[in-house]
């Protein structure tokens, strides 16, 4: 996992600058930046991958270079702007950015429209999977394995009291629903009956 992290673009060259390290210009041989994108793009924007793999498939016999082409093209259509955010910070979230592009809105003709306006995938992640699985074995969040899997680990937990309380939040909504339904029904009894007295 790639943390603390900001990308500089230029042309088509992009400037690395880790947290307490030097800065320096993504090549193919940067394969710790290279290999952090292209898992997070299979866990979190696989169609965005599959565009991209399809858009540099000239370049397929030249694995790293091939790589280095997605990580590339990935970075400048979603990073690269200068503001006040890591890019990726110290937990390895990711802060998009609206990055100028002289292609925006025809990207169906450059088939990168999935790249540009990426979905994200709601298939569950290999690592989610090993954590959900801690949890069925019955470890709580305290034994789990910190180093690899905290940010999950609360993610999950935070999920769960969330799904908890928009189920309580549905149920309370439709109960105020039955109310107003009550609340008119009666009102409409009253009208009627106040209608019903005046005309007899």
């Amino acid at each position: 996992m790639i943390e603390g992290v900001e990308y500089s673009v230029n042309r088509n060259e992009i400037l690395v600058t880790e947290l307490n390290e030097q800065p320096f210009i993504l090549n193919q041989t940067h394969r710790h930046i290279i290999s952090g994108e292209l898992e997070y793009l299979a866990d979190e924007f696989p169609s965005a991958l599959v565009d991209l793999e399809r858009r540099y498939n000239s370049s397929r016999q030249n694995r790293m270079y091939f790589e280095f082409l997605i990580v590339r093209q990935w970075i400048k259509c979603h990073f690269g702007q200068a503001d006040m955010l890591l890019d990726i910070d110290p937990n390895g979230i990711r802060n998009f950015e609206g990055c100028y592009c002289p292609k925006r809105g025809e990207c169906e003709t450059c088939d990168l429209f999935r790249v540009c306006y990426p979905v994200r995938s709601t298939k569950i992640s290999k690592t989610e999977i090993n954590v959900l699985r801690l949890f069925v074995a019955g470890l709580d969040e305290n034994q789990i394995d910190y180093s690899t899997n905290r940010i999950l680990a609360q993610k999950q937990i935070k999920m769960k009291y969330r799904n908890q309380r928009h189920f309580e939040n549905e149920q309370q909504r439709e109960a105020d629903r039955r109310d107003e339904k009550t609340a008119d029904a009666i009102l409409f009894i009253i009208i009627a009956i106040l209608l019903f007295s005046l005309i007899f």
